[in-house]
């Protein structure tokens, strides 16, 4: 059965394209949502920073974690987005090499500790600009809400662009057993012949 590839001036495609990134976004605007609500509540309680621990708060901790951070985000959004484009480049044509460093890259993610490390760094910074003392609540809300979003998005898109079946362009664009394949099979198989070559 042949697929019907949808383009990118198709109307279908682009409607499809509308509903499924609103979603995506529609995530981190719920959890920076109720992170402004968990802060109006650490607020109504009295849990913040005094006024005079501020600036050294913010240019001693607070500067460390937003630099590890950014680092971090940096380091790991470039690694994914290059294992995303190499997929991307095996799509057109299909040819025996395309196979090999698609599976390569297919089932390949970065180390859980990574992502361990961005939470918790991520968890610290978010508490720390909660904590802050503002003078206006608008600012506080501003402040959690803007941030807590931006954390949460860069996780969904950095989720998006990891996983290849995540992705309806590759999907039809991709032959389906690639999707399928034991990547442990395939890369003994690989070995065996080219061990079969050399004897």
């Amino acid at each position: 059965m042949k697929v019907k590839l949808s383009k990118r001036d198709d109307f279908g495609r682009r409607w499809r394209s509308f509903w499924r990134h609103t979603w995506l976004c529609a995530q981190p605007f719920i959890i920076a949502i109720a992170a402004v609500i968990f802060w109006r509540w650490l607020r109504s309680k009295g849990y913040y920073f005094c006024k005079e621990d501020e600036v050294p708060l913010a240019g001693g901790a607070g500067a460390t974690l937003v630099l590890t951070y950014g680092i971090t985000v940096v380091l790991l959004f470039n690694y994914v987005w290059g294992k995303h484009s190499k997929m991307m480049s095996c799509v057109l044509p299909h040819q025996p090499q395309d196979q090999r460093t698609f599976l390569l890259c297919r089932d390949e993610r970065a180390p859980v500790i990574i992502y361990l490390f961005l939470f918790f760094l991520s968890a610290l910074l978010l508490g720390m600009i909660m904590l802050f003392n503002y003078h206006k609540e608008l600012s506080g809300i501003a402040a959690v809400f803007s941030v807590s979003f931006a954390m949460t998005l860069y996780s969904v898109v950095v989720a998006q662009l990891e996983d290849p079946a995540k992705s309806p362009w590759l999907l039809e664009r991709v032959p389906k057993k690639w999707f399928k394949i034991d990547i442990d099979e395939f890369f003994k198989m690989e070995k065996l012949q080219q061990e079969e070559r050399k004897e």
